[in-house]
This record gives C-alpha cells, sequence and structure tokens, in this order.
C-alpha cells in the first residue's frame, strides 16, 4: 500500500512535469500493476472466508462489510 502510495504520488508530480509520454506511460503501468496485486491481496481472504462460513454467516459477515463500506466513505 506504502509502495502503491509512493508511485502514485510520483506519477501525479510527473504529470505536471516534464517527464516523457513514455515515462509516464511505465509509471502508470507500474501503478496499475501494484493495484491490481494490492487487489488480489485483499480479494484472497475474502475465498478462504467463504470456506469456514456458513450460508447465514456469510450473509452477516456481508452486512457487516456493507455497513463498513459505507463508513469508510463519509
Amino acid at each position: 500500500m506504502e509502495v502503491l502510495r509512493s508511485d502514485q504520488d510520483k506519477l501525479n508530480q510527473m504529470i505536471i512535469g516534464t517527464d516523457t509520454d513514455n515515462q509516464l506511460r511505465e509509471k502508470h503501468s507500474e501503478v496499475l500493476k501494484l493495484r491490481t496485486e494490492l487487489a488480489e491481496l485483499q480479494f484472497n481472504p475474502i475465498l478462504k472466508i467463504r470456506e469456514v462460513l456458513s450460508p447465514e454467516q456469510l450473509e452477516q459477515w456481508s452486512k457487516l462489510m456493507q455497513q463498513r463500506q459505507g463508513s469508510l466513505n463519509n
């Protein structure tokens, strides 16, 4: 997450700087790759959780995650 934030900040600085289009594309690709890796790291535990929870527990867990997401967006 820290590397992603750092690379995103660097990309933002590059956009207003004098870097070439190719340099921007390269940094953009790095940021996209890091986002994908982070998404995988976040998604894989969800698959593990599904393996052990009952349908009722999954429903309750899903509601909790929706509430959590809502509070993070506010």
